[in-house]
């Protein structure tokens, strides 16, 4: 099996685990959790929704990406940068990122530290201009499967518009 799926599988497998471990230790129902920052209810079922249609995209992409032949070999525009290595580095910085994200939240939110709550909002921009970056590149490869751009799109409505959201409000509230 290839070491890159492997590695997103873990990085994965550790995102979900401490989102899970942050919305089960509240007492407040999940739609409520202090996390949505106190959007609607509503609004956060309809996030959660889209952010599932996010997650089956990123899986899609992340298949046809490591699991065709054990390469990504994108061998057109952005992605082939870096002897063809910019699209694994840019998932692997998506992954990290958002990995980090839910830890660094836990120690701005007991923290009067501004650091804390820059480096929470920098952590989100990172992950958007990451996916950013990886449909630029998927625009730009012929090859690239309709199935993978729409999944990727949606991956990317998702996190870009999401955490550019999210961000503004954790601003307005804590900066």
């Amino acid at each position: 099996m290839n070491t890159s799926i492997i590695i997103v599988a873990v990085l994965g497998i550790f995102i979900l685990a401490s989102n899970f471990y942050h919305f089960s230790g509240s007492d407040t129902d999940w739609t409520t959790h202090p996390q949505w920052l106190g959007v609607k209810p509503q609004t956060a079922t309809g996030i959660s929704i889209l952010l599932l249609l996010a997650a089956i995209g990123f899986i899609r992409l992340v298949w046809w990406a490591f699991m065709q032949d054990g390469t990504t070999n994108i061998s057109q525009g952005i992605l082939s940068n870096f002897s063809g290595n910019l699209f694994n580095y840019l998932i692997f910085t998506f992954l990290v990122s958002s990995l980090l994200w839910s830890w660094i939240l836990d120690f701005a939110s007991d923290s009067e530290n501004s650091m804390y709550h820059w480096f929470v909002c920098i952590l989100l921009w990172i992950c958007a201009l990451s996916v950013l970056l990886i449909i630029v590149g998927l625009y730009q490869y012929d090859e690239t499967p309709p199935s993978v751009m729409l999944g990727t799109l949606a991956l990317g409505t998702v996190v870009c518009l999401n955490d550019i959201g999210w961000s503004a409000r954790y601003i307005q509230k804590h900066l």
